[in-house]
């Protein structure tokens, strides 16, 4: 994946549009690297911005920051901005094109995504759920496009469980245990027929008893655990973001963060009654989906009940004619002429209708009350045939795809809301302590989360254990309930379908097990080569590890076999591991993707930046790199000392210019280090 074109207007600090055109011709086809130089403040980080706001928007930066400073102050204006990407495997070319519209009193935003010419149709959502699944997750974007500060908070992380999943998607291994948690829902399912079973078979029921009791208690230490999970992954969030405010967030924030707060929580009323609308939708539908599976048997029962009304009808038909038929001859004897025409008959005539009156009489005897007997078994079935088609009809307006696209839009909403409610608790904290030092308060607040998250990882351990114990007497249970079943009993049937799916998960675990302790083995070996070409003590290091089987952090080995406490090393010294990791990942990676990185080289020492030149030289990504340069005549680059390993690779070069009265920056095409 190669990104070939910028295109953007009125974005921070480049009020016109300017354009970077960042392909090469048939000559550079060896060349991977792209340069763009400037100095402090003419926007160099505006366009890693851009690329984060193009591809995510809202979700990486916010809309009402970005907008260029004179434009903001118009009542109305717009900015956007143009990315092209280019997939050489699948030989397509993507084309997104993000806009935000801003008035007085609002800020709308427009997403459009292109492929190979053809617009993608549908809502922002499904745009940008494309774009997230074909060019570039969120989640891992951090791992291609990064700073000298997002390296230092990586750093800061050592690679723990907030990278974690980041890491499994890179790999392409969320999938996977997406797979073992759909085999945990069909168990689940599984496990209520059971229940229902075990309650209609008495000899079963002791055991069924004891194996719901154990069941039910798993599901509420699992649930415990996960809760359990899901607090200490938010307090971890939460003493990241924290450690960050104290390092970047300045006292002067706080008189915004009240305004900041009552829009936010205007905005949480309204996702909240949207959500509200949703779930009732999805309430509505949920009511009626078990239809769907009688369709079949209504269809069949219909088919069946038109032929039994067919039947119905020609024997209704011949007893009202015979009963029509006899009604005349009796008033054809009582009057002596015909009720028809009126003709009267002779008394030669009445012997021959009697005895024929008396024949029908005989052979059809109690006609009326067989005819109003088959009318009503007419009109049971007629009812029951209309009955039938209503639910027909019914069933075929319901859709599971109508219940499954709300579920997204709600689980979408209630991300947004959590997202909002964090936010709003986090500035009413900021706010309820104003009158302290800041740096005190949060460095409070560390301490706090510090201990929390002590006494969750204790409890998550605790829980752990229990977890195992009970799913090992489930099992035992499980086995004993096998012994007791009759064969061929509903009950045996779904005992098969459960160790079926226990199979499929025990399969996938073991897939999983193997690919992640692959994947691991395979970036640890090629992140410990990186990380001894990059460190600048060979003599002392023989590698990195990770500390563990369940996470990513990273531990440094030393030659004696001796490994020092990460938390105790220089931040230089994490930042080299921790870019190590991160180019590392990127060769194993099933998401190839540019490399883009803003003045990374500053605060590295010269021995490092020469091996990461050597490095990026060697490397198949194209890369981008946003690099410090004087803008006085003759100024120096941050990377002329290393310029001679690498510049043999660049294939074009960049220079940002600043209008220092009209506070405007612009872009052209320089030659700086690689000349005519």
């Amino acid at each position: 994946m190669r990104l070939q074109k910028i295109v953007m207007k009125n974005f921070k600090p480049y009020r016109e549009q300017i354009e970077i055109t960042l392909n090469r011709d048939c000559t550079q086809a060896n060349k991977h690297i792209f340069v763009i130089y400037g100095d402090n403040g003419f926007g160099k980080t505006s366009l890693l911005d851009a690329i984060y706001w193009g591809l995510f928007g809202q979700k990486a930066r916010k809309t009402q920051l970005l907008f260029n400073d004179k434009e903001a102050k118009r009542k109305k204006t717009e900015m956007f901005v143009e990315l092209t990407f280019y997939d050489e495997v699948l030989d397509r070319t993507y084309v997104i094109f993000r806009k935000a519209t801003k008035t007085a009193t609002s800020i709308h935003e427009t997403l459009e995504v292109i492929v190979n010419g053809e617009a993608i149709v549908g809502d922002p959502l499904l745009k940008q759920e494309y774009i997230e699944q074909y060019i570039m997750p969120y989640e891992i974007s951090r791992f291609f496009f990064f700073d000298a500060e997002d390296v230092k908070t990586l750093a800061r992380e050592q690679g723990g469980d907030t990278v974690k999943d980041s890491v499994e998607l890179l790999l392409g291994l969320k999938a996977i245990r997406e797979s073992i948690e759909d085999m945990d829902n069909v168990r689940q399912d599984l496990e209520k027929q059971r229940k229902k079973y075990l309650k209609e078979e008495g000899k079963l029921q002791e055991i069924g008893r004891k194996l719901n009791e154990v069941s039910e208690k798993l599901e509420l230490y699992k649930k415990r655990y996960e809760n359990v999970k899901a607090e200490l992954k938010s307090k971890k969030e939460k003493l990241s973001q924290l450690r960050k405010d104290l390092a970047e967030f300045g006292y002067e924030e706080i008189k915004k963060l009240a305004e900041k707060r009552d829009a936010l929580e205007l905005k949480l009323k309204s996702l909240t009654e949207k959500k509200e609308e949703i779930m009732r939708e999805i309430e509505e539908l949920s009511a009626n989906i078990h239809l769907l599976i009688l369709k079949s048997e209504l269809t069949e029962a219909a088919q069946e009940i038109e032929k039994e009304l067919r039947k119905l009808q020609k024997k209704r038909a011949g007893l009202r004619e015979l009963n029509l038929k006899m009604q005349l001859l009796e008033e054809l004897l009582e009057e002596s002429k015909c009720p028809v025409c009126g003709k009267m008959i002779s008394e030669l005539d009445t012997p021959s209708i009697e005895v024929e009156l008396g024949r029908l009489r005989s052979e059809y005897p109690q006609i009326s009350e067989k005819l109003k007997n088959i009318e009503d078994k007419y009109y049971k079935y007629h009812n029951l045939h209309s009955q039938i088609l209503q639910k027909l009809k019914e069933i075929e307006r319901l859709s599971t795809g109508n219940i499954y696209e709300l579920r997204i839009k709600l689980h979408e909403k209630e991300e947004e809301i959590t997202n909002l409610q964090k936010q709003i608790r986090r500035i009413s904290e900021t706010l309820k302590n104003a009158g302290i030092s800041l740096v005190s308060q949060t460095e409070n607040k560390i301490s706090e989360l510090q201990y929390e998250i002590g006494k969750l990882e204790g409890e998550a351990g605790r829980l752990s254990g229990d977890i195992e114990k009970l799913e090992n007497e489930k099992k035992r249970l499980e086995k004993k309930l096998k012994l007791y079943m009759s064969k061929g009993s509903e009950l045996s049937e779904v005992e098969a379908k459960i160790e079926f799916v226990d199979n499929i998960k025990a399969a996938l675990e073991e897939y999983l097990e193997y690919m992640i302790e692959k994947r691991r083995k395979e970036i640890i070996e090629t992140s410990s080569e990186i990380f001894l070409k990059l460190t600048n003590k060979k003599e002392e290091y023989v590698g990195f590890e990770f500390s563990s089987q369940n996470d990513y952090k990273f531990q440094i080995v030393c030659k004696d076999g001796s490994r020092p406490d990460m938390d105790t090393i220089s931040y230089g010294e994490m930042e080299v591991v921790a870019l190590s990791f991160i180019l590392g990942l990127n060769k194993y990676s099933q998401i190839k993707a540019p490399i883009i990185t803003d003045t990374l080289f500053g605060r590295l020492s010269p021995y490092v930046q020469e091996n990461i030149a050597e490095l990026f030289s060697e490397m198949d990504n194209q890369i981008i790199l946003l690099v410090l340069k004087d803008e006085r005549p003759g100024g120096k680059t941050e990377i002329d000392s290393i310029a001679p390993i690498f510049k043999h690779k660049i294939c074009k070069e960049f220079i940002i210019q600043r209008n220092q009265i009209n506070r405007e920056s612009s872009i052209f095409e320089g030659k700086v280090l690689v000349g005519d």
